[in-house]
């Protein structure tokens, strides 16, 4: 099993039902491949995890690069794992919401999400402590 995280830039203004529709196609896709992950939103930049069967991942990194609505495809964190950390969800969308926000001050203090300005595998952590909160709220 792989674990990868990539960000990207949305090449067009995102509105709430346009990362509806992004949300609904992950889930579907996600689901039909066996993969788990989550989404965050920060602006125009997307930072997503994606875990499962290294070739549905590759397959779906590709899709994913070659999708004209984001440019700059950039991938932090890609390693084998053991396990899955995303598992409630093929897709999971990490919201604005204040215990959100109180994790990413302590990666980012400065407040915007910068990826350089931690590790690939920081990112990871920031999604998986960002992802508990998330389920606990639900």
């Amino acid at each position: 099993m792989r674990q990868i995280v990539y960000e990207s830039v949305a090449s067009v203004e995102i509105c709430k039902s346009d990362l509806d529709e992004i949300l609904a196609k992950s889930i579907s896709n996600n689901t039909e491949n066996g993969l788990s992950g989550v989404l965050i939103q920060s602006g125009q930049r997307f930072i997503q995890a994606l875990e499962g069967d290294e070739g549905a991942l590759e397959k779906t990194l590709q899709r994913i690069a070659s999708d004209p609505r984001h440019h700059d495809v950039n991938v932090l964190f890609n390693e084998e794992v053991n396990s899955r950390d995303f598992c409630r969800s093929s897709m999971m969308l990490i919201g604005n919401d204040p215990e959100t926000q109180r994790i990413q001050s302590w990666f980012w203090p400065k407040g915007d999400i910068d990826t350089t300005k931690v590790s690939g595998a920081d990112v990871l952590e920031f999604l998986k402590l960002s992802s508990v909160v998330a389920c606990l709220d639900a």
